[in-house]
């Protein structure tokens, strides 16, 4: 039998914990991130949960379809003289729905329990991150941004060797995903600019450049930014845990595998793989940011 009061409590048992979100463009190194702070022995940091490009609309879809049907049956029913009526699913009802599967997620991760920092990182939740920051108001959101010529490039390679087909029917040609790419890179960094506007002590960033030349300052900057130890040993074990070799089977930065996801860990590779014609375009939408 379901217990529905065991299930809730330790579903708010996440709330006792300290709580993040990874946030930026896809490509620019978000996975990354999350494996340098998951090694950390006060942190349990996973990935994917896609909240708010996923689970939020499939969950405001849902109840408004409800709300449809039960107002459609109403209004046929009182033709007839029965006018009683159920209550609808207000938005306050979907904020709570929405909360509570966030919350049912992590304590559900490996490592929870034994963690007193808990993270998540999906790329899209730069574009959720205001009504992430409503619901759980102590939560912290770390943004890392990539130049987006880099990640451009890392991104429709990723898809080539993923074999998308969807992928290539929306963007016939390299050029013309490049604008994409641009214009939502773009908006990205102006959103992070703007959510730190609004939130400056629950906001931190990091470029992916940085961390590469200094990552263990940038790590221990970040660690500080989520309260948590930031002694030699543990950023040894942060390092540790985000180890390009480690990840890609043994390569070291630069050696490439176009069919990996950790394809090659290097900084400035849209020198030598942009291309003029596609290096302009991205100009054209994302020069000035």
């Amino acid at each position: 039998m379901f217990d529905y009061l065991a299930q809730l409590e330790s579903t708010t048992d996440v709330l006792d914990k300290d709580m993040f979100f990874i946030m930026g463009m896809q490509k620019s190194g978000t996975t990354w991130l999350m494996n340098l702070l998951d090694g950390h022995p006060e942190i349990c940091c996973w990935g994917e949960g896609h909240f708010p490009n996923v689970l939020w609309p499939a969950l405001k879809n849902g109840l408004a379809n409800y709300n449809q049907r039960v107002t459609r049956w109403h209004n046929k029913f009182e033709e007839i003289g029965l006018t009683q009526m159920p209550p609808r699913f207000t938005q306050n009802d979907l904020h709570v729905l929405y909360a509570t599967a966030i919350l049912a997620s992590f304590s559900r991760v490996k490592g929870f329990s034994s963690a007193k920092c808990v993270g998540e990182k999906t790329p899209d939740n730069l574009f959720g991150c205001n009504r992430l920051a409503s619901l759980f108001p102590k939560a912290k959101f770390i943004h890392i941004i990539r130049d987006g010529r880099d990640g451009v490039l890392s991104a429709w390679k990723m898809y080539d060797a993923m074999k998308s087909v969807s992928h290539r029917k929306k963007w016939k040609s390299f050029p013309e995903y490049v604008e994409y790419y641009a214009t939502t890179w773009s908006k990205s960094v102006r959103i992070g600019l703007e959510f730190r506007q609004h939130f400056p002590k629950r906001y931190a960033q990091v470029r992916y450049e940085d961390l590469h030349s200094d990552a263990q300052g940038q790590l221990s900057r970040l660690l500080e930014f989520l309260a948590l130890d930031t002694s030699a040993e543990a950023l040894a074990l942060c390092q540790k845990a985000g180890a390009f070799k480690a990840k890609s089977g043994g390569r070291r930065p630069g050696e490439e595998d176009p069919r990996s996801f950790f394809r090659k860990g290097v900084v400035g590779d849209w020198k030598n793989g942009l291309g003029a014609q596609a290096h302009a375009r991205f100009l054209s939408k994302a020069g000035k940011t």
